[in-house]
This record gives structure tokens, C-alpha cells and sequence, in this order.
């Protein structure tokens, strides 16, 4: 089942349609001041640049505080006539916290709370001395409505045609921004809002310098991850980040990150395997010492069950970045593929100890005991996964309660409830996720028709049906052998 997106035609948007029309005094939070009258962000005295989204979101927290907005809730403010993705959502959040250089970990002025929404903690007074800052005048520019996806890229061609005021020494922002950008993907490359802000810093640079290579290749990269961790549906993701790899590799032909992205492209959403290889490879020979190249190479491998050359490729990567977790993170998933279970709660355990925080790291060890059929071990690590990701205290005391009076099978079928719901809520649908869920608690027919339904979204989490320990269970039924089929031949 897809869900259906509809595009509205492009509209005259007033920057000052935004946000409620309150005419009080500007409110101050920490360094900045909300200039509702003038529809503006203010950081002392100074405008900040903002997107009128983003403004919009920002009035919407600043004026519920301290109740929290779900998801929905924020949805229906924001796009109150289409359906959007999280990744919409996500991305706004992860521009606004930008803005503020706000840290999700130790936040100053935006909490989130998994599986609700998002709270503006900060204190607010009103502000009299902003308010005798001048407005800068009121304009109009010229944006889509995308009601279908987070389509930021094309949000950020719009800006940078309609904005007369960026800088003139745009090659020294471009280059600020990238960097800005390569942090964050360095900090926390699979963390939703590191890479929304990543994927913010990027479009800056692109707006600021539209022949930087560079900015296109980090938006590229932004999008692939997004896609390959579900924050986007396949279909906005994916091809969002071919795009801007194509642009990328026109300006320079010798990017092997922009290579990277297209080869993430073709295997996780076009399932072209020889178009892949081809596209990773040559990422590979252009940049040898790319250490994502490396992992990204090995889990290709290993999902088309060639395991020996993926462990040399992901411990190549690991070589190259000993301190980054993704790596890590990849290479003990080949060995999870590879059904060598002990190795692969060796690495995963290895890498939390120097990231225990880390809730993908967290949950995959979990993945791990639970193929090694360690029932209790993957349910403690699963409750503490659960609380690394927020989820609220009674939702956990619900799995805990169903793990002691039914053991995993109870566990997972409460699990799926909580996932429907939260799919529900959300307006996302992530159907791979729910057959994962469903093909655990021993439920094939519905296991089979949600993996149906990710083959109908293109989702590139099918391309692992092969070789993941999870599928065993339906693996000797036709309709998955099937499909499996159906997937190798494209």
C-alpha cells in the first residue's frame, strides 16, 4: 500500500502569512528575540535568516510552551492540506534547531519526545528593547508547495533564486557551511536530526555558491542516508539524492562521495546490482581512503551473500575510521548476515563501549542475541534500547509486562501495536518494518503481504530478505521465495 501524495501548484506566498498574527513585544529565549509584528527572527540585533516554515514552527512551539505538539498536531499547522512524511517534519526541526545551534542531546530550546512530538523548553519574556528594531521590509517570493515530500533540495533552488540578499562573499559561506555539514555527518552520520541539520548546512552552502560541488555531494549523501534509515520514504529519498549526485559529478567528475550516493541509489532503490558495483567501485578508486565507501561497499556485498570480500571491505573501513561507529556498526552487521552471531555481538558490543548511547548500535546487539536465540538477553537489550529512543515510561512497562506473562511472542505482538499506532499517528507507513515485526512473532501471512507492500514502495531494506536471520521463519514459504525472485531479477 502507498500512500498518496498530492503536489499543489506553485502559490505567491507572503513570508508574513506565517506564524500567528500577534502584535505584542518581540519574546526573547536565550541570544534571540521573536519578532512576530515584523516576522522575523532576531539574534540580538541582528535578523536571522529563516524559511517561513521554519518561522511557523517556531511561533507554533514558542506559544504552547511548555506543552509539548504531537506530530499530527504540527502537521496540521504546517501543511494543513496535504499529507507529508516525519522526514518533512524532521528536517524543519533539524533547520530550526540549526538556527538556533541548538544540540538535541543537550538542548537549549527544542526536547523531543519519541513517538509524540516536540516541546519548547526555553524560558520566554517579552522583549522591549527588540522592538524598536526596524523590520526589514515585508517581500514576497515565489515557493512550491510540496505537499508530497521533504523535498528540501528543490526548497533550496527556490531560495537561492529568490533570495536577493545572501552575502556577496558566498565562496567563504559555502565553505563554512560545508564544513558545518561534514560535522554533523561525522558526529552522528545516522542520527535523524544530525542529518536534517546536515542536510540544512549543505543547502546553504549550494544556495550561497550553486557550483559548489561539494554542497551537492553532501546533499547527496544526506539523502541517501535518509532513504537507507527509513527518516523518507524511498521515493522522495532516493531519487533526490541521484539528482544531486548527477549535478555534483557535472561540476566535478571526480567525486568518489557523489559515486558513493548514486551506487546507494541503484542498489537501494533502482536494485540495479551491476550498476551498483560499477558506481562503488569507482567511488573507490577515486578516493580509496573513503571509509563510508569502504562499509557501504561491504553491506552490498554481503546482502548479495558474497560475506568474504565483505568482511575485507568492512574492516577496511573500520582500518580508516577506528573511531566511528557506523563503520563498526556495519561491519558487525555482515557478520550478523553471515550468521556468525557470536562475532557479531563481539563488534557490536565493542563499539557501544565507547559509544552506549548510540540506539542503532543498541538495538542491532539486540537483533543479534535475539538470531542467536538468547531470549533474555535480547530482551533486556531491547528494553534498554527502547529507553535510549524515549519511548515513554508506560509504553516500556507495557512490553515488560508482556515479555513476563508470554515471552518474545508476547513481546512482539506488542511491539506491532505500538508500531500501528505510531504509524498511524504519524501518517507515515513503513511497511518492511512491520513485516520484520510481524515474520518475528511467527505471523507469516501478514509477515508476507506487509513485504508486499515494500516491494510496492521500492523499499531498499528488501534487498536484505536473502541473507536477514529475522526471515527465517518464513523463509521455506513459495510467496517469499517469490518475491525474493522477483527482486533479483529487476
Amino acid at each position: 500500500m502507498m500512500i498518496k501524495k498530492h503536489l499543489a501548484p506553485p502559490a505567491e506566498v507572503d513570508v508574513g502569512s506565517f506564524g500567528p498574527k500577534g502584535l505584542g513585544m518581540p519574546l526573547r529565549f536565550g541570544e534571540f528575540a521573536l519578532d512576530e509584528p515584523g516576522r522575523q527572527l532576531l539574534k540580538g540585533a541582528e535578523p536571522v535568516r529563516i524559511s517561513p516554515k521554519a518561522f511557523h514552527l517556531l511561533t507554533l512551539l514558542v506559544h504552547q510552551r511548555p506543552r509539548a505538539l504531537s506530530r499530527p498536531e504540527l502537521h496540521e499547522q504546517l501543511w494543513p492540506d496535504t499529507y507529508v512524511t516525519d522526514g518533512s517534519l524532521a528536517t524543519l526541526i533539524g533547520e530550526l534547531r540549526s538556527i538556533l545551534g541548538d544540540d538535541r542531546s543537550l538542548s537549549r530550546f527544542i526536547r523531543t519526545l519519541h513517538g509524540f512530538g516536540y516541546a519548547f523548553t526555553a524560558n520566554v519574556s517579552e522583549d522591549v528593547a527588540a522592538s524598536a528594531v526596524v523590520p526589514e521590509p515585508r517581500r514576497r517570493v515565489r515557493l512550491s508547495r510540496f505537499a508530497a515530500s521533504a523535498c528540501a533540495l528543490a526548497i533550496a533552488l527556490v531560495s537561492a533564486r529568490s533570495s536577493p540578499n545572501l552575502p556577496t562573499n558566498g565562496d567563504a559561506e559555502a565553505k563554512r557551511a560545508n564544513a558545518e555539514g561534514k560535522r554533523l555527518i561525522d558526529l552522528a552520520p545516522d542520527d535523524t536530526e544530525s542529518l536534517s541539520r546536515a542536510l540544512v548546512a549543505f543547502k546553504k552552502a549550494a544556495d550561497h555558491s550553486p557550483s559548489d560541488a561539494d554542497a551537492w555531494a553532501g546533499i547527496a549523501h544526506c539523502y541517501a542516508e535518509m532513504g537507507f534509515s527509513s527518516v523518507l520514504l524511498p521515493a522522495e529519498a532516493f531519487p533526490a539524492s541521484r539528482d544531486a549526485a548527477v549535478t555534483a559529478l557535472r561540476l566535478n567528475p571526480n567525486l568518489g562521495d557523489a559515486y558513493v550516493s548514486l551506487a546507494d541509489v541503484e542498489s537501494g532503490y533502482e536494485w540495479n546490482r551491476e550498476k551498483a558495483e560499477e558506481h562503488y567501485r569507482r567511488g573507490l578508486s577515486l578516493d580509496p581512503s573513503d571509509s563510508r565507501a569502504h562499509s557501504r561497499y561491504a553491506f552490498f556485498l554481503a546482502m548479495n551473500r558474497r560475506f568474504n570480500e565483505a568482511e575485507r571491505q568492512a574492516n577496511r573501513g573500520v582500518d580508516l575510521n577506528p573511531s566511528g561507529h557506523a563503520g563498526k556498526n556495519l561491519a558487525a552487521w555482515v557478520h550478523y548476515l553471515a550468521r556468525q552471531y557470536d562475532s557479531a555481538i563481539r563488534d557490536f558490543r565493542s563499539a557501544l563501549e565507547s559509544d552506549p548511547d548510540n540506539v542503532v548500535l543498541r538495538e542491532n546487539l539486540a537483533d543479534a542475541y535475539l538470531a542467536a536465540r538468547r531470549d533474555a538477553e535480547a530482551f533486556a537489550v531491547y528494553q534498554q534500547w527502547a529507553r535510549l529512543a524515549g519511548y515513554p515510561p508506560e509504553q516500556i512497562d507495557a512490553l515488560n509486562r508482556a515479555w513476563s506473562t508470554g515471552g518474545m511472542s508476547a513481546y512482539w505482538r506488542r511491539r506491532i501495536e505500538m508500531e500501528r499506532e505510531e504509524q498511524l499517528a504519524s501518517g507515515d507507513v513503513f511497511p518492511y518494518r512491520l513485516a520484520l515485526l510481524y515474520a518475528r512473532a511467527g505471523d507469516s501471512d501478514n509477515a508476507i503481504e506487509w513485504l508486499e507492500r515494500a516491494y510496492e514502495q521500492r523499499s531498499n531494506h528488501l534487498l536484505r530478505l536473502a541473507t536477514e536471520p529475522a526471515f527465517d521463519s518464513v523463509r521455506g514459504d513459495v510467496r517469499f521465495q517469490r518475491l525474493i525472485q522477483r527482486i533479483e531479477a529487476k
